[in-house]
């Protein structure tokens, strides 16, 4: 018979993740609540499962450091220095076996763990330690390293509980699991983004609502689109007769490069590249936005996309690709518009097509009559794990 999970003994849960997790864990110290953003995973487990658990958080980074408070422990594991193909590999084996070795030394109750390279060994090593396994899915579930796709699979079969952010990796799992046992949806609410917008800004930001605002929010990587949309502005904007700007924020890797294609092209004037924001900051330039838009390829695996359900939990249009959780965002022509994959032509022919201001008030109407279904309380992670011990005996 399966008890409430507040009856139970202790649980000892390891979380694995990517990140920094003595970060995370530092900032669930603080007084105020985390209700988004990547630090929300850390927090929502914390503060959810609370004094029936016992966790450990781990993640490979680039120094070792140790956080600890009452029932909680987050490490960061420092891989070794390795170059070219070979160096890789060594990193790779270097990190699995640091996990390795911390399951090992707390033998928890229940394993928690995103989809990474270390999956398969630590799922077996879960099966000696007689511990439950979860799998954390927050990308598209048909991409990624084809020699590893198998064994992430096999795993994804075998796991004993498998967490889902949305409604397109869910459908995906099912048809791995061929059936839902075992297969927990959660939905991050974006709730938080409708509180912050009404704030006062903290920042004062380059940009107003005076402009027609073409924002991206997101890594400032080449797979998420950010070169496309650039290039797809650049074709636009000498044919736009209106006070038209564009405007990334996000961190990345090619943050640079792309600084320097504004310059070459001399538009530092109606490009904006703003770097990371706070929640707050975010929310009040999706408020003063035209439109958003998501312009990830097909070659990333996107599974829910937040910045796309926080625009439109502002009321704000969407822009995206046709493909993976898009199809669960938009709907074509009522809160957005697709364009082609991996097409900047199309994503060019879009851009143009909501500067009508019929357009765009159309498409502003139906994101606010469907602004509801992001904003609203749903299932949060913290619950969606709480939920994956609750399955089990214990």
């Amino acid at each position: 018979m399966k008890l409430p999970i507040n009856s139970r003994p202790v649980i000892k849960l390891c979380y694995i993740k990517f990140g920094n997790v003595c970060d995370e864990l530092e900032h669930c110290l603080t007084a105020l609540p985390i209700t988004g953003g990547h630090y929300h995973y850390v927090y929502s487990t914390h503060k959810i499962l609370g004094d029936t658990s016992q966790i450990k958080y781990l993640s490979l980074n680039n120094e070792n450091k140790c956080v600890k408070t009452k029932g909680r422990v987050a490490k960061t594991l420092k891989t070794v220095n390795a170059f070219g193909s070979a160096g890789k590999v060594i990193k790779i084996i270097h990190g699995v076996l640091l996990l390795l070795l911390e399951l090992l030394v707390h033998r928890p109750d229940h394993i928690l763990m995103v989809r990474t390279y270390g999956l398969m060994p630590c799922y077996l090593l879960s099966k000696l330690l007689g511990a439950e396994f979860t799998v954390s899915i927050h990308n598209d579930l048909n991409l990624g390293k084809k020699w590893l796709l198998p064994i992430e699979q096999l795993v994804l079969k075998k796991a004993d509980s498998l967490i889902c952010h949305g409604p397109y990796l869910s459908n995906q799992a099912k048809r791995i699991r061929s059936g839902k046992e075992n297969i927990i949806e959660y939905n991050a609410s974006s709730s938080d983004m409708v509180q912050e917008s009404s704030c006062k800004n903290n920042k004062k930001l380059p940009v107003s609502s005076e402009k027609r605002l073409i924002t991206y929010i997101g890594r400032m990587e080449t797979e998420k689109g950010i070169l496309d949309l650039f290039e797809a502005y650049k074709s636009t904007v000498k044919v736009m007769n209106s006070p038209v700007e564009l405007c990334f924020a996000g961190a990345g890797s090619q943050t640079e490069f792309l600084n320097r294609q504004i310059g070459l092209a001399n538009l530092s004037d109606t490009v904006h590249v703003l770097g990371e924001l706070s929640r707050q900051d975010v929310a009040a330039l999706l408020k003063i936005s035209w439109v958003a838009v998501t312009p990830t390829q097909k070659s990333f695996p996107e599974g829910r996309c937040m910045a796309a359900m926080e625009a439109l939990s502002l009321g704000i249009p969407l822009i995206a690709p046709k493909l993976g959780p898009f199809k669960y965002l938009i709907k074509q022509g009522v809160n957005g518009l697709f364009f082609a994959p991996n097409s900047i032509k199309d994503l060019a022919k879009q851009l143009g097509a909501i500067q009508s201001p019929d357009i765009r008030h159309l498409l502003a109407n139906g994101a606010k009559a469907e602004s509801l279904h992001f904003s609203q309380n749903l299932l949060s992670y913290g619950e969606a794990v709480k939920r994956s011990l609750g399955l089990f005996k214990i």
